[in-house]
């Protein structure tokens, strides 16, 4: 018995296999991206000891420019995010949060350049292009000619 669903499950039949295609063309994007950037040979704890953090802090340094230079991501993007997408280049050989974490605060001592950690008041924590500092941020935004900025328009201006 019909208990008068009609048109309207139809509607949302389509608007559900729409997303669901939409979504089923991202997942397809990001898992070709990544297939093109894996990691061949990902560090670990076993082949490393005790260098892990420092030679999984090079490893994460050498994948993040491809990543971020994305403009998708505009030049940074949130740790959470930077984890994600890590472990997908990894494969099977996944790292935790906190070994993330701890690879991206070494980048000052180990001196690596390309690359940049940044950990706000907030507690949103970012891993940045070294070309994308305070003052090529505050440029980008006062270039922008619109009346009032939001935090919307600021993450459109910023490319984020």
């Amino acid at each position: 018995r019909d208990e008068g669903g009609g048109d309207g499950d139809r509607k949302d039949e389509r608007k559900t296999a729409s997303s669901s295609s939409d979504t089923s063309q991202n997942r397809h994007e990001v898992r070709e991206m990544l297939i093109q950037m894996g990691i061949a040979s990902p560090v670990t704890k076993e082949t490393s000891g005790a260098l892990y953090h420092k030679q999984l802090s090079r490893q994460l340094a050498d994948w993040l420019p491809a990543m971020l230079r994305l403009e998708k991501h505009g030049g940074v993007m949130t740790l959470p995010d930077v984890y994600c997408l890590f472990n997908r280049a990894r494969g099977s050989e996944m790292v935790s949060p906190e070994d993330v974490l701890k690879a991206a605060t070494l980048w000052g001592e180990l001196k690596i350049t390309q690359v940049r950690f940044r950990a706000f008041a907030s507690g949103v924590r970012v891993a940045h292009l070294a070309n994308r500092g305070d003052d090529e941020v505050c440029a980008a935004l006062a270039s922008h000619d619109g009346e009032k900025m939001d935090s919307f328009i600021a993450s459109h201006v910023l490319g984020v």
